[in-house]
C-alpha cells in the first residue's frame, strides 16, 4: 500500500530530527512535551495537512530537536501507545474546559 504524501513528509520530518532513519526505531526517540488548541483550526501539520485544531509538540530526546505543530492524526502514526493515551488525555481536557465554560451543559 502506497503512504500518502502527508505520512511521507511526517517521516522525512521526523527522520531528519532523529538519531536514525529507521522509523521504527526514531519513533521511540520523541516525546509530547506540549499541546495547544487552535480553535480557528488555522493551522498547519509539519506533515502538511491543515486545519488542525490540536497541535503537539514533539521533541527527540537524543537530539534534542522540536516538531511544532504535530496534528494528532500524526502522533497516531508513531504507533506508541503511551503518546496515543497522551493525547487522549490531552483532547479530553480541553473538552472538559470546554464544557466548564459552557456550564457543563454538555
Amino acid at each position: 500500500m502506497m503512504a500518502s504524501s502527508y505520512y511521507q513528509n511526517l517521516i522525512k520530518r521526523v527522520l531528519e530530527a532523529s538519531t536514525t532513519d529507521n522509523w521504527e526505531i526514531a519513533v521511540r526517540e520523541w516525546d509530547i512535551v506540549d499541546c495547544e488548541e487552535d480553535e480557528e483550526h488555522a493551522s498547519e501539520c509539519v506533515c502538511g495537512k491543515e486545519n488542525l485544531r490540536y497541535l503537539f509538540t514533539i521533541r527527540n530526546r537524543e537530539t534534542g530537536r522540536s516538531l511544532y505543530p504535530i496534528g494528532s492524526s500524526c502522533i497516531e502514526k508513531f504507533e506508541r501507545d503511551d503518546l496515543d493515551y497522551e493525547v487522549d488525555v490531552q483532547m479530553d481536557m480541553y473538552r472538559l474546559a470546554h464544557a466548564m465554560e459552557r456550564g457543563g451543559n454538555e
